[in-house]
């Protein structure tokens, strides 16, 4: 996962409910984490630390997720915009299947037949975790929902937000599929130890 895909609170907690789910194995290094954080920090001032806090969280969720000894890796790499090179070596370091990432353009057309790494865009990644099995997917982004207790927001009000997160795709089978979620939710508050 590169950092941009941790930007937004709404995505990283979908992806993660769905890393929870077993649906994929989230990698990431400490560089993609300080890249994260550096870029909220700017953008949010005081945010920065947050997410801080919630990296320290996904790494007690995940604990093979964090790629190590990956550097040496990067001074092989062609045709990578130079910021990005260490995520492109974090994936190969750790023998990903795919790089997921909002700045396609960053990365060499032929990635995968050069490195074996599908370069995927968050929409589309994300449809294919609800694709291997969509009701527990809707059982995760119910999880992700139930969470959020100041403010609530419901199945519409999050595929609202994530089409303007550039996932649209995504947000139409929120959409379609929001009365399903909003009952998971309102079983969760009625039973949390689902």
């Amino acid at each position: 996962m590169d950092a941009n895909v941790w930007y937004s609170k709404l995505l990283r907690d979908a992806l993660l409910e769905l890393g929870l789910k077993h649906f994929f194995q989230p990698r990431w290094s400490q560089n993609i984490l300080d890249e994260t954080q550096g870029a909220l920090e700017r953008r949010l001032p005081g945010y920065g630390l947050s997410f801080r806090r919630q990296a320290e969280y996904m790494n007690l969720a995940f604990p093979e997720a964090m790629v190590r000894d990956f550097e040496h890796l990067e001074a092989g790499l062609q045709k990578v915009h130079e910021n990005d090179k260490h995520v492109l070596a974090a994936a190969l370091g750790c023998k990903a299947g795919a790089l997921v990432t909002f700045n396609l353009k960053d990365f060499p057309e032929n990635l995968f037949e050069v490195h074996g790494v599908q370069l995927v865009h968050p929409d589309d990644f994300l449809l294919d975790q609800v694709d291997l099995n969509p009701q527990i997917a809707l059982l995760a982004l119910a999880k992700q929902l139930a969470d959020y207790r100041r403010p609530h927001i419901g199945a519409l009000e999050l595929s609202i937000k994530l089409k303007g997160l550039r996932c649209p795709r995504f947000a139409e089978f929120v959409a379609e599929h929001s009365d399903q979620i909003d009952f998971h939710v309102t079983s969760l508050h009625v039973n949390p130890s689902q």
